[in-house]
């Protein structure tokens, strides 16, 4: 999860631009349907992608429809921003589960309940394959509603850790929301459409386990081991802070792991005796 303000691009002057190419699916509809769909896009915008504020979707012709969503597929110079949006914006943590990487477009609000918003640069967002897990769940049933990264600001906080419990050996992990957010009904519903059905859980084992049998791989590498309780407590709160600031986010995978993990001190020392214990 990411702040990422808003992408570089004027969204107004690209639609207007794409309505004039007579190679895409959409044309001649777009062109006539034009104002309809710079209507949508200011209010979008207006209600800083606010999902539950949105206007019901556009009654559009079917051809319009359709040339909208494969149009957003085509490789086209005209369309080459959706290509920049997916790799570049955020190329190295997925603003909207923390994961590390991105490589798709996602529509924020999928394009076949609203296909106008099909090439709409605010409505694309990079992401991993959390996209597939997503789908068609962008808000609840209540008012609540997954966070924008393009919008949310809150996004720029930490939102969220990795709760450690059980047996140390193999722990229960859980996503947890902290303090002020726990009774955020957004953020709750999006970590619970989102992040949670990602692979995290996989991902944060796999850390867990190489503390355990090979603590050199990870932030652990003290020549002649002796660590003390306090070192790691410091060495974990060090390596979270050092990944808010590669990822430009607090909220990435690494930093809800050794966050998680610095809460809990009877897991301090359980992690300097495998850390010891490892060392030759």
């Amino acid at each position: 999860m990411k702040y990422l303000g808003m992408p570089p691009y004027d969204d107004l002057e690209k639609i207007r631009e794409l309505s004039k190419k007579d190679n895409l699916n959409s044309f001649p509809l777009l062109a006539a349907n034009l104002g309809l769909i710079e209507n949508e896009y200011e209010h979008y915008e207006k209600v800083n992608g606010d999902v539950t504020l949105l206007n019901p979707p556009l009654i559009l012709h079917e051809d319009l429809k359709n040339g909208l969503k494969a149009d957003y597929s085509r490789v086209l110079k005209a369309l080459s921003y959706i290509a920049e949006i997916r790799d570049e914006l955020s190329p190295d943590v997925c603003p909207m589960c923390g994961s590390f990487g991105t490589g798709q477009a996602d529509h924020f609000v999928p394009k076949t309940t609203y296909p106008e918003f099909s090439l709409f640069a605010r409505n694309l967002v990079p992401a991993c394959k959390c996209n597939q897990t997503k789908l068609a769940s962008y808000k609840g049933a209540h008012g609540e509603r997954i966070l924008h990264p393009y919008f949310d600001k809150s996004l720029d906080q930490r939102i969220l850790y990795l709760e450690f419990s059980g047996d140390k050996a193999s722990p229960y992990l859980a996503v947890e929301l902290t303090l002020p957010y726990k009774t955020n009904a957004d953020a709750k519903y999006h970590v619970s459409s989102i992040v949670a059905k990602g692979n995290v859980f996989n991902w944060a084992s796999k850390e867990w386990s190489k503390i355990q049998i090979r603590p050199s791989a990870t932030i652990f590498q003290k020549e002649n081991g002796g660590y003390t309780t306090a070192e790691i407590r410091r060495m974990l709160e060090k390596a979270f802070l050092n990944s808010d600031r590669d990822y430009g986010t607090p909220n990435n995978w690494k930093s809800m792991f050794y966050y998680g993990l610095a809460l809990k001190a009877d897991y301090h020392e359980y992690i300097r005796d495998c850390v010891n214990q490892a060392q030759p």
